[in-house]
């Protein structure tokens, strides 16, 4: 790939952080090495971050605030950048993407979940509001797609499908091995340790984290007690939720809250874990992509226990890294674990999976690639 550094490229996002892990550590990071790379999001810190100018913009103090006023300013923002690409992370701002492609710009659209189900799915959302807002933005996504290029994280080609589309990359959220090989355990069946990791969000819609208190619970009356390790925020998880389980003292004993941490902080306290916890579960309609910490485990040689929807199972077909189990079933989940611990071949053979899995597919050098290729063809 040719060096572009006078070729000027604009990220820009009003959901998305400057510390994003796929829009700024890999997408925006790896671009810089070959273009003038821009980058506009929610944050705290700006100036040059690792080759790419960021700006920062305040966090909205609600949603109607983002998008009444948030998404103007970032598109405000990004306007007298002047890039020859403009490369948008967020659905609000379709309508922006739209205008700057009138402008002559090229415009991609990072489409990272499927934004129309998601929004059926909310159930924070009125049932009114949902049907509208669906609507629109499937009638917004299928306009868009004749002024700008789609990138989609999908698990297979054929989910594209269900996107409105006419142009489209898939660049998928694999991860940069070289930098979590630094965290990898060579053999963690040797490490003697009762612990799990988990690192992202502890509960939510989609992550149900009581289910996985009760399968230590039920471990631990076994006589076969495991500890977790969590990192991520949690303090509303914790005050609001956790207190009630009928079991606290026991549950507060087995899991210990690290807070939000550095994801370089984090994965140093997967090193004395045996496994790690991929809980995001979503509805089958609204899955379309695996979910990133898995691909992060796997480089660091760490087995895991996910759900056991299609793409997951298929993936394991393919590369046996992990257990795939019904996550809604605390005694599922409580079964894997227990096969973890008392089965150490097992153990290494799903790390020695993970690993080879990561190195030889499942990696962002293999992604890169493909996002400098399309810019340039953009170009």
């Amino acid at each position: 790939m040719k060096n572009n550094k006078h070729i000027r490229v604009c990220h820009f996002a009003s959901v998305h952080t400057t510390d994003d892990t796929r829009v700024f550590h890999r997408e925006c990071v790896s671009m810089a090495a070959y273009f003038d790379v821009h980058l506009i999001a929610i944050g705290k810190q700006s100036g040059i971050l690792q080759g790419v100018h960021v700006t920062a913009i305040p966090k909205p103090a609600s949603r109607i605030h983002r998008l009444l006023f948030t998404t103007w300013l970032v598109f405000f923002k990004a306007l007298p950048v002047n890039a020859r690409i403009y490369h948008i992370h967020d659905a609000e701002l379709l309508p922006f993407g739209i205008v700057l492609s009138l402008l002559g710009k090229k415009v991609i659209y990072d489409i990272h979940e499927n934004t129309y189900e998601d929004i059926r799915h909310k159930p924070w959302i009125p049932a009114y509001i949902k049907f509208i807002a669906s609507r629109l933005y499937s009638f917004t996504e299928w306009l868009s797609s004749y002024f700008m290029h789609f990138i989609l994280v999908i698990a297979k080609p054929e989910l594209a499908s269900s996107f409105h589309k006419r142009k489209f990359s898939i660049v998928q959220n694999y991860v940069d091995t070289k930098t979590l090989a630094a965290y990898r355990v060579n053999d963690r069946s040797t490490l003697g340790s009762r612990q799990l990791f988990y690192m992202g969000t502890v509960h939510d819609m989609y992550y149900d984290f009581n289910t996985v208190i009760d399968a230590l619970i039920l471990l631990h009356d076994r006589g076969m007690p495991v500890r977790l390790k969590v990192a991520g925020f949690s303090r509303t998880y914790e005050q609001k939720e956790f207190v009630k389980h009928p079991r606290y003292e026991l549950a507060k004993s087995l899991v210990e809250f690290l807070g939000y941490q550095h994801p370089a902080d984090a994965y140093k306290h997967s090193m004395d874990s045996m496994a790690g916890l991929c809980l995001k579960n979503q509805p089958a309609p609204i899955l379309e992509s695996h979910e990133r910490k898995l691909f992060e485990y796997m480089a660091m040689g760490l087995p895991f226990i996910c759900c056991n929807s299609h793409i997951y199972t298929e993936l394991l077909g393919r590369h046996r890294a992990g257990i795939a189990v019904d996550l809604t079933q605390a005694e599922d989940i409580a079964n894997a674990i227990a096969l973890l611990v008392t089965q150490p071949e097992l153990l290494k053979q799903l790390q020695s999976a993970g690993i080879h899995a990561a190195e030889t597919e499942y990696n962002w050098a293999t992604q890169e690639r493909i996002l400098a290729e399309l810019y340039q063809s953009l170009l």
